[in-house]
Formats: C-alpha cells, sequence, structure tokens
C-alpha cells in the first residue's frame, strides 16, 4: 500500500544555554509517519513537501527531547534549532509512546538518490525500509514479491548482496516487542497456573465448609428450599468471595504498579511500551472472578445439593465428617494443586539458575566501578584530528587526576555496544560469502580500563594512536572464525569499508 525508508545518524544540536547534546536521529521519507499512521502530539504532520530538498529544513521531535530539554514548552514549536550545523524549523513533537527506530529527531527527506544517498554519505543498502501491506496481503507474499525485486537489482549490484542470501519481511510489531513477548507469555503462563493452583485451594476450602454445611442444606431443603435455590445461594457466596478477592486484586495492583515500574532495569521493555491499570486489564479480572466462581463454587454446591435428604441429616446427627465421594474429591484437589506447584517451583528454580549463571558469564570485561560519559564536540572548533586528539589528551588527562580514578580511555562506543562492522578480507583465506565484523575505535587505555585480559601479542600504544597505525587488537572469537589453529599475531587484515590494511595484533 505505502513504502518508505529511514536511515540512522548522529545529531548534535547546540542552543538553549545547554552544553551540546549528542541525540539519535533519523533520515526518514516524508511519509513515514502518515505509513505509520502516528499523529504528532503538537504541531503538523510532515509532508511529502518537507522531503524535498529546495523547502525550508523541518525536522520532528521525540517528548523524551522535549521534556528533557525544552521542559515541554509548547512555545518551542516552530523555531528554528541548529542541528548539526544546520538550522532547521521544529514543526512536530511526537506522542509521548512514539520512539520508531528509537530516534530521539526525525528529518524528512525523499529518496531522491543526489539528495538522499549522495548527499548524506549513505549507500542505499544502509537503509531500512518499512512498508504497509494491502488488506490480505500476507508476509509470506511480500517476502516472495521483494525476493523478486532483489533479484534484479543483484544484476546492477552484485557486491550488495551474499551468496544464498534470503528476503524476509518481519512486522513492526514484532520487531518492536522481540524478544519481551517470550517474557511476557512466560508471565502469563506463570500467572495462570499460580491462578489455577489458587482456585484449586479455595474449591478444597469449599468442600470442607460443605461438609459443615451438610445438616444445614438437608434443613433448609426439608422445610421447602429447592436444588437450584440452594445452587444460587451457594453460587452466590463464592461470587461475593470471588468480587472481594477481585477489588483486593485491582487495589493492590493500582498501588504497586508505580512502584514495579521503577524497579524495572531501564532497556528491559521497549520504549513503546506504557505499563498502566487498563480498562480491558479491569475486564479480564471481573471475567477471571466470574469463571472461578462457577469452578470453584459448583462442584461443594453440586455435592451438597445430591445429596439424598435423609441421609444427610442422619450423616449430621451422627457427627460424620463426609463420605467417600466427597473425600475423593478433596483428594483430587489436593493432587492438583500439588502437581501444579512442583511444575511452578521447577520453573521458577530453573529461571532462578539461569539468572545465577548469567551472573557468572565472562563477558570479557570488569563492568564494576566502570562509569562512561558521552561527549559532543562544538559545532566548527574542533573540525580537524590534530584538534581532536589534542581535546580529548586533555580530557583524559584532566579525568585521570580526579581522586579515585586509576584508569580512563576514550572509544567510539562503550560494551557491550560498538562502533561500526565492515567487511573484511584476510589474505590467503578463500570463503564462499563475505566475511564481516563489528568493531571500535579506541585510545591505548581502554583495556586496562575495561579490565580486559591480553591473550598474546601486545596492547594498544600511545604511540599507535598518535601515529595513527594501522593496528587492530581481536578477541577469541574472531580468532576462531577467521583463523582457525594460526597464530594471527602479525597477520594482516583489510577492512573494506575503512579502505585500509591493518596489522593484527591480539
Amino acid at each position: 500500500e505505502d513504502i518508505g525508508a529511514i536511515a540512522y545518524f548522529g545529531v548534535r544540536y547546540k542552543g538553549n544555554g545547554v552544553p551540546t547534546q549528542q541525540l539519535l536521529g533519523c533520515w526518514v521519507t516524508a511519509n513515514t509517519f502518515e505509513l505509520l499512521g502516528v499523529k504528532p502530539f503538537l504541531g503538523r504532520q510532515i509532508t511529502l513537501q518537507d522531503g524535498n530538498p529546495d523547502s525550508p529544513p523541518a525536522f520532528a521531535m521525540s517528548d523524551t527531547v522535549w521534556a528533557s530539554l525544552f521542559n515541554r514548552d509548547p512555545k518551542i514549536l516552530g523555531a528554528s534549532l541548529n542541528l548539526n550545523g544546520v538550522p532547521r524549523t521544529l514543526v512536530a513533537i511526537m506522542p509521548p509512546r512514539f520512539r520508531f527506530g528509537g530516534c530521539e529527531i526525525w528529518i524528512p527527506t525523499d529518496l531522491n538518490r543526489s539528495s538522499f544517498i549522495s548527499g548524506f554519505g549513505l549507500q542505499p543498502n544502509e537503509l531500512l525500509t518499512i512498508g504497509r501491506l494491502k488488506r490480505n496481503v500476507s508476509l509470506q507474499a511480500a517476502s516472495a514479491d521483494l525476493g523478486a525485486i532483489a533479484k534484479l537489482s543483484e544484476k546492477d549490484y552484485p557486491a550488495w548482496f551474499r551468496a544464498n542470501y534470503k528476503i524476509v519481511v518481519n512486522s513492526l510489531r514484532d520487531d518492536s516487542v522481540g524478544h519481551f513477548k517470550a517474557t511476557l507469555s512466560a508471565m502469563v503462563a506463570a500467572v495462570f497456573i499460580l491462578l489455577l493452583i489458587a482456585c484449586s485451594n479455595v474449591a478444597n476450602l469449599l468442600l470442607a465448609r460443605a461438609t459443615v454445611r451438610e445438616k444445614e442444606m438437608a434443613i433448609r431443603a426439608s422445610i421447602g428450599a429447592t436444588r437450584s435455590r440452594l445452587i444460587r445461594q451457594l453460587l452466590v457466596e463464592s461470587g461475593l468471595l470471588a468480587a472481594a478477592s477481585c477489588f483486593g486484586g485491582c487495589l493492590f495492583a493500582f498501588l504497586g504498579l508505580k512502584g514495579m515500574i521503577a524497579v524495572i532495569p531501564p532497556d528491559t521493555i521497549p520504549p513503546e511500551v506504557a505499563i498502566s491499570l487498563r480498562s480491558e486489564t479491569l475486564l479480564l479480572a471481573v471475567g477471571v472472578s466470574v469463571l472461578a466462581t462457577f469452578v470453584c463454587g459448583l462442584a461443594p454446591a453440586l455435592h451438597l445439593v445430591r445429596r439424598d435428604l435423609y441421609v444427610g441429616l442422619a450423616r449430621s446427627a451422627k457427627g460424620a465428617s463426609g463420605g467417600f465421594q466427597h473425600g475423593k474429591l478433596r483428594s483430587i484437589l489436593v493432587v492438583v494443586e500439588v502437581a501444579l506447584s512442583i511444575v511452578l517451583l521447577t520453573g521458577t528454580g530453573l529461571m532462578v539458575r539461569t539468572l545465577r549463571a548469567l551472573e557468572r558469564v565472562d563477558i570479557g570485561f570488569n563492568p564494576a566501578s566502570v562509569a562512561y560519559a558521552r561527549l559532543s564536540l562544538p559545532e566548527g572548533r574542533y573540525d580537524t584530528a590534530d584538534a581532536k586528539r589534542d581535546y580529548f589528551e586533555k580530557v583524559l588527562d584532566r579525568v585521570a587526576a580526579i581522586p579515585g580514578v586509576i584508569a580512563s580511555t576514550e572509544a567510539t562506543s562503550f560494551p557491550p555496544y560498538s562502533f561500526g562492522w565492515t567487511e573484511i578480507v584476510v589474505p590467503g583465506k578463500t570463503h564462499s560469502e563475505p566475511w564481516g565484523t563489528t568493531f571500535d575505535m579506541c585510545s591505548e587505555g581502554y583495556f586496562q580500563t575495561l579490565g580486559r585480559r591480553l591473550l598474546r601479542g601486545r596492547l594498544l600504544t600511545r604511540s599507535d594512536v598518535e601515529l595513527a597505525r594501522y593496528v587492530t587488537v581481536i578477541n577469541q572469537t574472531f580468532e576462531r572464525n577467521y583463523f582457525g589453529n594460526e597464530d594471527p599475531v602479525g597477520q594482516r587484515i583489510k577492512f573494506t569499508t575503512l579502505e585500509q590494511w591493518a596489522t593484527d595484533w591480539p
């Protein structure tokens, strides 16, 4: 039905009396927000005209940036802000839950090769394509169509396609939710098992209570109460118990929701997710309460009214505690409780064991007492490599002089993230598909600061950085994947994206 594209880039913002801010930006085709069906919280919708290279530069801002930098001031709308040295007009502030692409700034453009690709230093294979499918068109059909288009493009751009590649179309919902869907499914399953245990327990208690009330029900029946009336009475009693439990549970959820949200670690759930007590949740709670009323209350009610009137009076007179059938049903419920409890405890134990194992995983560095800060250089002041190097050397020297700091370094990213990805070529190695790796650029103190162990070779030195030598340090995964049993020390690697050769020092 419609198609668009986005590309990530860094945004430097200077103004509003604050230091230069580094933000995550996205170039987006001008139809992106309309394609996603999202309207701005403030301002106007970005139009196709905004993507025209001849139009005044415009952009949209996330609610997070609006709140943190401008204190949600509505007067900022329509202002001209300096982004990467270019004045741009703020035309839209997006809704609080909208974090498409994880970006904070969206700049509209078009897919014209001269303006979008050449003008911004991008390659077509660096674009993330999004589209809205027509009604009754499946993801499989869309994948097949794109596969056919890719076959045509492969003839013109063979370097962009790996051998035996496959085009797969994913839904935006699955891409946004990701692994969190599995986490929610596991939580729902655990809650469902816990609910069954509670229902079995309550049903057992009601059966025990029904044993005590056999004489009462027999007397009521003897003075004219019908079985349907007795069943209604018992179901009403169970319903009142379920209603009280439902109200207490909803009240506890309402009061405890803010506390639960506060303890959730950052980046655990997608930023688009808004955790709140919604009407659908309340309706589900009411529905579960009604179901629990029948599940827990109907069995004891039927057990009581099915008994013979004279047998019930005789058993009550003798002080009997319940018949064989009654005891058998209670025993079954106890077995169900124990079985479900074992399942729940086993799952909980496995989860705890997994978490304990994750805590002991060797992540390659020691994160204890490591702090980081992102720096954005002012526009126009540090444009040369020498100026940037001098600036960061002064920063690192001042940081190292702070009491309590034992090491400092600079890098293009911080673990476990990486700066970029590049294809590589190792002389003498043949392979059917292109090889690639992620990489970071750093100063000489990087490995000492993070507490990374040296296995062979040497680490980076100050002269390596100052003289911009083509040297690199690799990890064991890289060695295993691309060198096998060979000693990689002194070997040469070509980073095709960086267009340079590097001497490898692991």
